[in-house]
C-alpha cells in the first residue's frame, strides 16, 4: 500500500493540473445566433454575408440543398441542379450570395426558391442525350 500512493499522488496532481489548464484556457466565443427569418431573401442576403454568421447559413443551405436531392430521387425526376464532384455547401454559399448580389430584384423570394434558382444557373445538370444521340 505505501508503494501505490505515491502513484495515486501523482496522478491526482496531474489531474488537478489538467482541470486547472483547462478552466483557464478561454473558450471561443459562440458565433451569435442567427436572428430573424433567414426563409426569406432578403433576409438571408443581411444575415449570411457575416463571416461570422456563414455556418448557420451554411447548415441552413445544405438542408435546402439535401432536401432538393432527396425529393428529386424519391420522385424519380432529374435534379434540378447537379452539384460537381467535390462542390462544397460553402462553394454553394458563395453562389447563392452571388446570385442574391447580382438579382436584388429576387431577394423578395423565399431563400430556398433561390437557392434553386442560383445552383441550376451554376451547376446545370446534363442534358439526357435523345435516342438520335445515342446511336
Amino acid at each position: 500500500m505505501d508503494r501505490a500512493q505515491p502513484m495515486i499522488t501523482v496522478i491526482f496532481s496531474v489531474m488537478a493540473a489538467t482541470a486547472t489548464a483547462q478552466e483557464a484556457a478561454p473558450s471561443p466565443p459562440p458565433s451569435p445566433p442567427v436572428s430573424g427569418n433567414i426563409q426569406l431573401g432578403n433576409q438571408f442576403y443581411s444575415v449570411c454575408r457575416e463571416p461570422q454568421r456563414r455556418a448557420a447559413c451554411s447548415l441552413y443551405l445544405r438542408g435546402i440543398i439535401e432536401g432538393v436531392q432527396v425529393q428529386a430521387r424519391a420522385s424519380k425526376q432529374p435534379g434540378l441542379f447537379c452539384p460537381p464532384q467535390g462542390a462544397s455547401v460553402e462553394q454553394a454559399l458563395d453562389l447563392l450570395l452571388k446570385f442574391m448580389a447580382e438579382k436584388p430584384e429576387q431577394r423578395h423570394r423565399p431563400s430556398p426558391t433561390l437557392a434553386a434558382m442560383a445552383l441550376r444557373a451554376a451547376w446545370p445538370c446534363a442534358k439526357a442525350p435523345s435516342p438520335v444521340e445515342q446511336l
